[in-house]
């Protein structure tokens, strides 16, 4: 028979939970504590780490940025001259805009000149047709075989060519100053030209903006809505509905709106995309980790949220930043952003980027500045991890040489086709003499100057192209490191030998001379060549000269 007794079962529980205690919760214990340690630990990293960042973004980086910012001042002055000299962008004399090339040739001074020489080349023309009539009646021979009507059909053409040669200038200047403004206009669009220029929103959309706006409303109700807790952990729940957006396309467009007294107007959409394009949509945040672009984007949401009573959604939006053909893009702005293609702070820009897009367009196109530091940095990481310093470097400096060549190359230009226009009443003299062939030899030389320049301009427009293709770390030539970098530094080398003698290669074309021309193109590969190979020639040949025994090239003379 078995008694029950009260006292062993409470022994036994007291026994199990002590066993429990030892086995259990003492190392449950010390495993929390590891877990607390280990977390405040990794918590701790992640506080230095944006420490770190933060005080490196305000220092070196931002030595970095003004570095940048004054290559790119340098390279805006020269863009501005280079279009002013060219024929791009028109000059104010005596209150009136014009362009400087038409302005040399419509000054009256200029005209003065030329009436004093088309008179002097009419009355050449009259006497070198006479003599031309005597010799030809006076040939026995016959060994000019034109007759008496081709010679006088000479001196007419001589005639009509001194006559309105300022409509034929006129022409000519029109032609070139629109065919720089378009070529100019087509290398400043070319990202744009294929974009979708507006957009039609529909109810998923509108569905989708609702709940991210009414998420930030009731986040902005609480009592610590400043924290970075609260902030992050807002992000975190309208991410998904902002990456369904940023997937359809929504944020593709810069969505600012003025009214008439230049006010901005904030839209839903306005408001939206400076969250969208503060950080990467496809990951969470850590809700304790601070970062100064979401931050400031959702604390703006929610102060208009909050003031602003007119907060309505766009139902159909057309591109602000469109391609124009009349405000050209200045060569700062593309130098700038060149260095953002793998920067931007949401990596979904990053992803096959592009100068027109959402996050760099308003850059582009100037909506934002690329001289304001807090704008560049709320969008793009100035990291050199990040930001491309050494392209803008190795861009800046050889497009800033190439505009120099080209600003000289222009005021050449201006002055020879000057001079070309003044002489040529007295080229066109000899017209019944030689059949044309001096008025040919003159109108080749005015075609190369007035035309040349296009040349050098479209080689320095695709050499802007040719740099960032080049340098970007998407492009691998060669498997070795060491060998992929001398291919990039030889194609740059290059592209940017080739582009100076752009202008010589179109003159040789224009010329009528296509042998010129390619001769050019392969004097211009050899010398390239000779150059490169010339580099290290005295460390090669103390080389081959100890290999030999100072037998081969350098050796000593006995």
């Amino acid at each position: 028979m078995v008694i029950f007794d009260p006292s062993r079962i409470v022994a036994l529980n007291i026994f199990d939970d002590i066993g429990n205690f030892f086995t259990e919760d003492i190392p449950g214990f010390f495993t929390d504590i590891g877990d607390t340690i280990s977390s405040g630990f990794e918590e701790l990293g992640d506080i230095i780490v944006n420490s770190i960042e933060t005080v490196l973004e305000n220092t070196i980086f931002r030595l970095f940025y003004y570095i940048v910012c004054g290559i790119c001042k340098i390279i805006h002055y020269l863009d501005q001259m280079f279009k002013v000299f060219s024929g791009q962008t028109p000059v104010k004399y005596d209150g009136n805009q014009t362009y400087l090339i038409n302005l040399f040739f419509s000054n009256h001074t200029v005209s003065n000149v030329y009436m004093g020489m088309a008179m002097l080349g009419i009355v050449l023309s009259v006497a070198v047709a006479m003599i031309a009539v005597a010799r030809k009646m006076f040939d026995g021979r016959d060994k000019d075989r034109r007759s008496l009507g081709q010679i006088l059909g000479s001196l007419a053409k001589s005639l009509f060519l001194t006559i309105s040669m300022n409509l034929i200038i006129l022409i000519v200047l029109t032609l070139t100053n629109l065919l720089m403004t378009q070529v100019t206009y087509v290398f400043d669009n070319a990202d744009a030209l294929d974009q979708q220029q507006s957009i039609d929103f529909t109810d998923e959309q509108y569905a989708a903006m609702g709940r991210v706006l009414n998420t930030i409303g009731n986040y902005s109700l609480s009592e610590s809505e400043a924290s970075s807790y609260n902030i992050n952990s807002c992000f975190n729940e309208i991410r998904p509905d902002l990456n369904y957006l940023s997937r359809q396309g929504v944020f593709d467009f810069y969505y600012e709106s003025k009214n008439a007294r230049g006010e901005t107007i904030e839209t839903w959409q306005s408001v939206l995309q400076n969250i969208a394009h503060s950080r990467n949509l496809t990951a969470d945040m850590k809700v304790d980790v601070y970062d100064e672009g979401v931050s400031n984007s959702i604390k703006y949401a929610m102060q208009v949220i909050k003031t602003n009573k007119n907060f309505r959604p766009l139902s159909h939006y057309d591109r602000q930043y469109k391609p124009s053909a009349t405000q050209l893009v200045p060569l700062d702005r593309y130098v700038f952003l060149i260095g953002t293609l793998e920067a931007a702070k949401n990596p979904q820009y990053n992803t096959d980027p592009d100068l027109a897009d959402g996050l760099r367009g308003p850059f582009y196109y100037g909506d934002k500045d690329i001289y304001d530091f807090d704008q560049v940095r709320a969008a793009f990481s100035l990291s050199p991890a990040n930001y491309s310093y050494l392209t803008v470097l190795l861009l800046g400096l050889a497009l800033g040489w190439n505009l120099i060549v080209i600003i000289f190359s222009c005021i050449s230009r201006i002055f020879v086709m000057l001079l070309l226009y003044i002489i040529c009443p007295l080229i066109f003299a000899f017209e019944p003499w030689d059949d044309g062939e001096k008025t040919k030899q003159w109108a080749n030389a005015f075609i190369i100057q007035a035309f040349g320049v296009l040349g050098t301009v479209i080689a320095m427009r695709v050499l802007l192209l040719f740099i960032p293709i080049i340098t970007s770390s998407k492009l691998e030539l060669f498997d070795s490191v060491v060998l992929n970098l001398l291919g990039k530094v030889a194609l740059i080398y290059g592209g940017y030998s080739m582009a100076k003698r752009a202008s010589s290669i179109v003159g040789g074309i224009l010329a009528n001379n296509g042998g010129f021309a390619s001769n050019m193109l392969n004097a211009e590969a050899a010398k390239l060549g000779a150059n490169v190979a010339g580099m290290p020639k005295k460390v090669i040949g103390a080389v081959i000269n100890v290999a030999s025994g100072g037998a081969v090239g350098g050796g000593k003379k006995k």
